[in-house]
């Protein structure tokens, strides 16, 4: 069967026996699931806490209090903003982390933008500095303050 370089294999079922990754498979996945409940919901209660140690989850599910959904095999990361209040607006990301990494091996790093999620990893791929960042379509002034960031 042939295919297109760009399009990525199919995910295939694990056997219930695997474990989660190791640190030294550090797997993220990143989805937009655009406020829907269903596809957060989907999301957290898969088998996907045996393929991945990240999830980075685009314009999250959020309820009334602005807090999103997640399972015991995730913890959830928020921007340091949150939660939201004037002036910043709801969380556009978060972070989920599987559980099963020791709390330990990551923190998350304080960032002054509803916008930006950043969090350290250590393990056997060394120290890597994870950056969950939305950038709306309607502005740029995330990019303007990573900008400002780097210099």
């Amino acid at each position: 069967m042939e295919r297109h370089p760009l399009t990525a294999p199919p995910l295939t079922p694990l056997p219930m026996s695997e474990q989660p990754p190791t640190q030294s498979c550090l797997c993220i996945w990143q989805q937009n699931v655009n406020r829907s409940m269903m596809s957060t919901q989907h999301i957290i209660n898969s088998d996907m806490h045996l393929r991945f140690n990240v999830i980075t989850l685009q314009k999250p599910y959020l309820d009334s209090y602005s807090n999103t959904r997640a399972s015991c095999h995730w913890r959830v990361v928020y921007p340091t903003t949150h939660p939201s209040s004037h002036p910043n607006p709801p969380s556009q990301m978060v972070l989920l982390i599987n559980s099963s990494l020791n709390t330990n091996s990551w923190k998350q790093i304080p960032f002054p933008s509803p916008d930006i999620t950043i969090v350290q990893l250590k393990g056997a791929h060394g120290l890597l500095s994870l950056f969950n960042i939305y950038v709306d379509c309607e502005h740029s002034n995330v990019l303007q303050v990573l900008q400002d960031l780097f210099r």
